[in-house]
């Protein structure tokens, strides 16, 4: 089945909103991004989201291995402009990544006059999982969070380098700036971290 640009894009979508209102809860985005054409290297569930997020009007980055090429894939589906971390509305971290840090460092966090252009920044994990959701949660890593859309805390498992974790952290210590962050794993499981989320290692 191929992908319906209006339905599929628009679904996509609403689980991302989904998964913002409700920080750390798992979405599954797999059924729609199984339906997309695959585009080497490109992974199908990085595509889906770059296809929901980025237009003519608006930039990106991307870290990864093959970040030329796979900048270039982007915006040929996309229309969207290429621009360094610190200029870009979205940035790309795939786990391949070759400079995470540098790149998640350089994210704009948006000023007091206009807070909403801080970044979103979205990073490719091995493994991510909601333990309320079930799934295998041994020899993971977990972070804790806490705050507006979580009755009192939450647990998120999965596998990511805890420097990310930290850095986001960083970015968002002078609400209302900071980033929004949101953890993708290649099965297509997601989840959000807001920046007005408190999240402890």
């Amino acid at each position: 089945m191929q992908l319906d640009f209006v339905h599929d894009l628009q679904q996509t979508y609403r689980a991302m909103v989904r998964a913002m209102a409700f920080p750390g809860t798992t979405v599954d985005l797999s059924p729609t991004a199984t339906r997309i054409e695959p585009v080497p290297p490109v992974n199908a569930v990085l595509m889906l989201l770059s296809m929901v997020l980025v237009d003519s009007e608006v930039s990106f980055t991307i870290d990864s291995a093959n970040s030329g090429s796979d900048g270039r894939i982007i915006s040929e589906v996309t229309g969207g402009r290429m621009r360094p971390p610190a200029e870009a509305a979205f940035l790309f971290v795939t786990n391949d990544a070759v400079n995470p840090i540098e790149t998640i460092r350089a994210a704009s966090v948006g000023t007091l006059v206009d807070p909403h252009l801080g970044a979103t920044i979205l990073c490719e994990v091995d493994y991510l999982t909601d333990p309320s959701g079930g799934g295998t949660t041994f020899d993971r890593d977990s972070i804790t969070l806490s705050g507006p859309g979580i009755e009192s805390t939450r647990r998120l498992v999965g596998t990511w380098p805890a420097e990310w974790i930290a850095e986001r952290n960083r970015k968002n210590v002078e609400y209302p700036l900071g980033v929004d962050l949101f953890l993708v794993d290649r099965r297509g499981h997601m989840a959000a971290l807001p920046r007005t989320t408190q999240v402890e290692v």
